[in-house]
């Protein structure tokens, strides 16, 4: 019946990634958190910043931090990306960029066809998986591949005994000479032991007849 009913159903189509709508576009920008840090120095310093001539320039502080936050960014769409910085901006289409380069503190490079490199502003590592949906599969989702290669199950080899270990459980020559010297002496103990008590024996009926001729 099982195999009857699996025959009969119909084959189902593999699942088609959906297309990703024209004006499809990840923005990564700092975090909007230190807006709020710029507002909350430039409250404090403003008892400072009136208390003499010139002191107003302490609300520089608040508006680098609040330019910095706005105008950083890297925009990723269907084109290509937009890399913004405080002071320059860079259109990079997709037929420019040949790869992306990770780093140990979680940045991320582009890296262009002529083997230069871009920082890109605010993008992390785990950003790349969009990163690679919006470049409709011109730039690989290596994150993927390091998860599987770390959730694969790995086959339990055979135990090997190394040559180490086999030449360290065998008995060396001089061991093997040392326990037969320990034989043989052992071997010969008795005797010696014997000897002297025949000798000792032999003292003891000497000296009775002497003990008797003096009586």
């Amino acid at each position: 019946m099982s195999s009857d009913n699996a025959e009969s159903a119909p084959r189902q189509p593999a699942a088609q990634p959906t297309a990703l709508p024209p004006n499809a576009r990840a923005v990564f920008r700092s975090s909007t958190v230190l807006l709020l840090v710029a507002f909350f120095v430039a409250v404090c310093a403003t008892p400072f910043a009136w208390g003499a001539t010139g002191l107003q320039a302490v609300y520089v502080v608040p508006v680098v931090i609040i330019v910095w936050t706005l105008r950083r960014r890297t925009t990723v769409d269907r084109d290509g990306m937009v890399v913004r910085t405080v002071w320059s901006k860079r259109v990079l289409p997709w037929a420019e960029i040949a790869g992306l380069r990770l780093t140990p503190k979680a940045q991320v490079y582009a890296v262009l066809r002529d083997e230069a490199e871009i920082r890109l502003p605010t993008v992390r590592t785990r950003h790349i998986p969009v990163i690679a949906i919006l470049s409709e599969g011109r730039i690989p989702d290596t994150t993927v591949d390091s998860t599987e290669q770390q959730d694969a199950p790995t086959a339990d080899a055979p135990e090997e005994v190394a040559p180490g270990e086999v030449a360290s459980e065998e008995v060396a020559p001089e061991e093997v000479a040392s326990e037969a010297t320990a034989d043989r002496a052992a071997d010969v103990a008795p005797d010696t032991n014997s000897a002297s008590t025949r000798e000792t024996d032999t003292e003891a009926e000497a000296a009775e007849p002497a003990g008797q001729a003096r009586e």
